[in-house]
């Protein structure tokens, strides 16, 4: 199997680089345009441009998929992805003030091509009804987490290379063109390696294309309604998804704030949360599925995510060597584990579950659904935890674990009597 699903892993791998390697370096964009009095807010805002316009595209990509085959549609994504580091390298020619109004004119271009990137994004949900057409319902948790741990390894690397480049002499334009150079190579593997795994025989050739009904995410959960399960999970679903979208924006305004890490600084940080990631996709996620099931493992990774985010903060300077910031971190790493098991157990489970629960030729408008309420969040949540953030700083975590705490209860209160 592993073999088989070669081609995707590693186009999930560049794709994820592509993607992680902006981390690090989007707060020194936003400085070196000279609004870093409004970091938080123009940090937020530039993960939401993207992320929102996700949203809209990717279940519209993943239903097309469904009509014309994977492999085209991917295709077509990642050119759109080229086009977008194209458009962000624009920005860096622009004198680095310029404003019309409240509006800095190369960080408008820079959120511009955000969008591109987003309204044509739709490589991971595609990618997703990828796998899921070419495994069984047996394999498709270690698939996904060959998945998870390939995008643990690429965030492993993404934000070191991003820190590195930016380090140079041709600031974060050395780090666009790196990701520009990276999603070539991308395109080419897609186009000369990766095989169609939806034969036209298998198609939803009749299929209708509606725009606003094929954006509408929530137009499209009846595809689960002969599955209460996940229809009871999918506010949970919605919810965890700000929540991790806001966790990825809080922690890296904290290490900046709090521990004053630097863009390197920060890609090492990232890069050992993709080791984190790495071994508990290809360790712990299959070993507990596989022990007690998917929609247990979900639940038990929601929970351990509430308790690792409702201790996440930085333990305050006490006398002697622990006055430190070394001490802290040691702390924070502890507490960011936890938070990384949680999240991985949730997010891969969920995908097998709703996989296993829909038709095979609905695949991508399931896995669309799952990545545009990821996206959904993502679009929200950088702009709220940014605004939130400057109010309250370390106390958002803590925030974030009584909001998921409760519509987890309320979840397994509706489901209880459908686990096994």
């Amino acid at each position: 199997m592993t073999k088989r699903l070669l081609p995707i892993i590693l186009l999930s791998f560049v794709n994820v680089i592509g993607f992680s390697i902006l981390i690090p370096v989007l707060p020194e964009i936003i400085q070196y345009h000279g609004l870093g009095d409004l970091q938080s807010l123009w940090y937020g805002g530039l993960l939401s441009a993207y992320a929102f316009s996700q949203f809209l595209a990717a279940p519209l990509l993943g239903t097309i998929s469904d009509k014309y085959g994977r492999r085209l549609l991917l295709i077509v994504s990642q050119i759109g992805t080229i086009a977008s580091w194209v458009i962000f390298a624009a920005a860096y020619f622009i004198e680095p003030e310029l404003s019309i109004g409240i509006f800095n004119i190369p960080l408008v271009i820079i959120a511009f091509s955000r969008i591109v990137d987003g309204l044509t994004g739709g490589n991971i949900s595609i990618a997703n009804a990828w796998i899921s057409d070419m495994t069984t319902a047996k394999e498709k948790t270690k698939a996904f987490s060959l998945m998870g741990g390939a995008f643990g390894i690429g965030f492993l690397i993404g934000p070191v290379l991003g820190g590195l480049s930016a380090a140079t002499s041709y600031g974060y334009l050395g780090t666009v063109l790196l990701a520009f150079i990276i999603s070539v190579i991308t395109l080419l593997a897609i186009i000369f390696y990766l095989p169609e795994s939806l034969p036209k025989e298998k198609r939803q050739h009749n299929l209708e294309i509606h725009l606003w009904r094929d954006i509408n995410i929530f137009n499209k959960f009846y595809i689960f309604d002969k599955a209460p399960v996940v229809k009871n999970l999918l506010s949970t679903r919605i919810v965890f998804s700000i929540i991790f979208a806001s966790f990825t924006t809080l922690v890296t305004l904290m290490l900046e704030e709090e521990y004053g890490l630097s863009p390197l600084g920060l890609g090492a940080v990232f890069s050992s949360i993709g080791i984190m990631a790495i071994f508990n996709q290809l360790v712990i996620v299959p070993k507990m599925a596989r022990k007690i099931g998917d929609i247990k493992s979900f639940y038990i990774g929601l929970v351990i995510l509430c308790v690792g985010l409702a201790t996440l903060a930085p333990i305050p300077p006490v006398a002697g060597i622990f006055t430190t910031i070394g001490m802290s971190l040691v702390v924070f790493f502890v507490n960011i584990y936890v938070v990384n098991l949680g999240i991985t157990l949730s997010l891969t489970t969920f995908k097998t579950i709703i996989t296993t629960h829909t038709h095979e030729s609905e695949q991508g408008i399931a896995t669309g659904i799952d990545d545009s309420i990821n996206a959904l969040g993502q679009g929200i949540s950088p702009i709220v935890a940014g605004f939130i953030y400057t109010f309250i700083t370390l106390l958002s975590f803590p925030l974030l674990a009584i909001l998921l705490a409760s519509f987890t209860g309320h979840a397994y209160l509706k489901n209880r009597h459908l686990i096994r």
